[in-house]
């Protein structure tokens, strides 16, 4: 159990459109937040503790953040219905490590990955009322903060027609912000868009690199919540041969290459691919910095290069250079391979010990934190004990303490203890 210092602050601010400051949400009726603590990263199973805020804050040093619930290796929600006034709205969040945010049912902040504590953005629309509105967080381990602030930004703005191109493009980059112009270094962004989203076309630079989009406002088919610009090289467009060009300032420069480096926090496997079921290639010893050349679509391993290697490391067991965009690490994922017969793998229920035989008498090698995964190489004669890799460490844990892959076959691992 280390020290951790854990900041989370939610400020919902709503300015009257008379320029009065802005004031609390709480002030307009103060709707409870209800927080659920879970102790896993993936918010499964039921909640370790569960209670009910008017706001989403704490500040964790030496005491625990709730009765029961894990320093790390941990998960949270916040779910309440806001009571907001019609207009458009800002969301700004900095977490670290991951978070995601829903509006009125939308995911509009999708980083539940490893995180640098970067500031990630969006932009929605409502007609006013009482507002579902639910944050997820997750710490893995190390630094562990959340901020989340809700503003009002603007009164409704109705907005003609849209013209009826039929171009459509869908977001595949993790995140994707929205700027104001069509380039990094002149526009500003306005917004963050999800994986997955579809959004229409309206307007294109000279050269067809960046899209002119518009984001409809939730349930507001006359009204469009923003009109912005997003790069051409993280989205797949369709139907854009009528597109016109809507971009008549200067022409967008070459962004340049910024080399983003992985830092190891333990002794990791490095492995032919983003995943435990590949074979290890190298390692990287703890402390040890490798330049990251890609990533997996879910950003939970790093393609990284050594002077030696080229692989991939397991991106919880890092840390990222300070205020890296994982946007800009290109998805570069191949096709898992099939599962090996006999080749199974195990999660771990609480923090375990890793010892060198298969018993409570043995020496402590090594730990498998709750939640990690570890390939199963052998097993008990009574398969109470089960003999793993684990990064660098191979020994032996507590199988009641475990849950085995889906599908394993006991008969097809190997008594080795």
């Amino acid at each position: 159990m280390k020290k951790l210092t854990l900041f989370a602050v939610l400020f919902l601010l709503v300015s009257s459109f008379a320029g009065l400051a802005a004031r609390p949400a709480e002030a307009q009726g103060g709707a409870l937040w209800t927080v659920e603590y879970y102790n896993n990263m993936s918010l499964s199973g039921s909640p370790a503790y569960t209670t009910q805020s008017p706001t989403v804050g704490f500040n964790w040093t030496d005491t625990p953040l709730a009765p029961g619930v894990n320093a790390d290796f941990f998960s949270a929600r916040w779910t309440s219905s806001q009571p907001l006034n019609p207009g458009h709205y800002l969301i700004s969040t900095r977490a670290d490590d991951g978070v995601r945010v829903w509006v009125a049912g939308t995911l509009l902040i999708d980083r539940f990955a490893v995180s640098t504590g970067q500031t990630y953005t969006t932009t929605f629309y409502t007609g006013g009322g009482q507002v579902p509105i639910v944050v997820e967080y997750y710490e893995g381990t190390g630094v562990a903060f959340l901020s989340f602030v809700l503003e009002a930004i603007a009164p409704p703005t109705p907005t003609p027609a849209l013209p009826p191109s039929g171009a459509m493009l869908t977001v595949l980059s993790y995140g994707l912000n929205v700027r104001n112009a069509p380039s990094v270094e002149i526009g500003a962004i306005i917004t963050q868009i999800a994986r997955g989203q579809t959004y229409p076309i309206i307007g294109r630079n000279a050269d067809s690199s960046w899209w002119q989009i518009s984001i409809p406002a939730f349930a507001q088919p006359g009204v469009h919540g923003i009109i912005g610009w997003v790069s051409g090289a993280y989205v797949s467009a369709v139907n854009t041969q009528n597109v016109p060009i809507t971009w008549t300032g200067p022409s967008t420069p070459t962004p340049p290459v910024t080399i983003i480096m992985a830092t190891a926090r333990v002794n990791l496997n490095i492995r032919s691919g983003p995943g435990i079921s590949y074979g290890v290639v190298g390692w990287l010893p703890a402390g040890m910095s490798a330049q990251v050349i890609g990533r997996n679509a879910e950003s939970t391993w790093w393609q990284i290069r050594t002077n030696t290697v080229t692989g991939w490391v397991s991106a919880p067991y890092t840390t990222l250079s300070p205020g890296a965009d994982i946007n800009q690490i290109p998805i570069t994922q191949t096709t898992p391979p099939p599962p090996q017969p006999g080749v199974y793998s195990l999660t771990a229920n609480v923090n375990l010990n890793i010892r060198s035989g298969p018993a409570v008498i043995y020496p402590v090698v090594g730990w498998l934190p709750i939640g990690a995964t570890a390939q199963i190489v052998g097993r008990s004669a009574t398969t109470t004990w089960y003999q793993i890799r684990y990064n660098a460490v191979t020994g032996w844990v507590n199988g009641s303490y475990t849950t085995l892959q889906p599908g394993t076959d006991l008969n097809l691992i190997p008594i080795t203890g």
